[in-house]
């Protein structure tokens, strides 16, 4: 005699597979927020590093100092700049759900960090040497209402991820 499941057993079956499942997704970590802020931090110290060497004021024709332009050595700090490459190439792009603020630059920087021959930061285009605050620059990560920092030291140029 052949002995079957009835129909209430699987479902009730299928019913606790459901519940576990849900169980087991949420208890799932998300790392978008951290793995955007990883990805900002870490294109920011390689923009710094591009930069230290390269001597951004030289001796002009005049007998004075004038400043000398290198792109390598500023980034802008915004989705659409940091989106270099497509995920499909192995590349990484920020989620667009996750927003960026950025306070302690001037007005006239907006979202621009520049470094200098010694990675030290400026904002904008070589306007402003970033020393005379001891604030650092914060720029603020948020998803979900989670939110994490990157903060850059005024004089060093030193990049701290909290």
């Amino acid at each position: 005699m052949k002995r079957a499941f009835s129909m209430i057993e699987l479902i009730f079956v299928i019913f606790i597979i459901a519940i576990l499942s849900i169980i087991g997704y949420l208890s799932m970590p998300n790392f978008t927020l951290i793995n955007d802020t990883n990805y900002i931090s870490m294109q920011i110290k390689r923009v710094q590093a591009k930069a230290i060497g390269n001597n951004h004021f030289i001796f002009g024709d005049g007998g004075a100092w004038k400043s000398n332009y290198y792109p390598d050595s500023c980034i802008d700090i915004d989705k659409n700049s940091l989106q270099v490459t497509k995920k499909s190439s192995g590349g990484y792009s920020i989620n667009p759900n996750t927003t960026i603020s950025i306070s302690g630059l001037t007005i006239g920087a907006k979202n621009r960090l520049c470094f200098d021959y010694l990675g030290r930061v400026y904002d904008g285009d070589y306007n402003h040497l970033i020393t005379s605050s001891s604030n650092p620059i914060n720029i603020s990560l948020t998803y979900r209402n989670e939110v994490k920092n990157i903060l850059i030291m005024p004089y060093s140029g030193y990049v701290i991820i909290k």
